[in-house]
């Protein structure tokens, strides 16, 4: 059983790090984050994921702010094209 996770970003430097954190010590390890970035000017939460997040994740940046449903959405789409069974909303 794979589970899929989707997040939101937006302005979301100071709560990056401890949701890499929580999500490495996890001892479940079927399932694959979708994480939507809506704040097209920060790089700092891709960068620290690529140098610190050790769980499979698929990021993705939109080109500009489309509100925290259009975002889900967006996540939803992917977790379903990636034929995971569960979704599991991060807020």
């Amino acid at each position: 059983m794979k589970i899929g996770v989707v997040t939101v970003l937006y302005k979301s430097q100071s709560v990056i790090e401890g949701f890499v954190k929580s999500l490495n010590v996890q001892t479940f390890v079927d399932y694959e984050v979708f994480i939507v970035e809506n704040d097209v000017d920060d790089i700092f939460c891709e960068e620290y994921l690529r140098e610190n997040a050790r769980f499979q994740y698929t990021f993705v940046r939109n080109k500009e702010n489309v509100g925290v449903a259009r975002a889900n959405n967006q996540g939803i789409d992917f977790t379903i094209v990636s034929m995971n069974e569960f979704i599991r909303y991060c807020f």
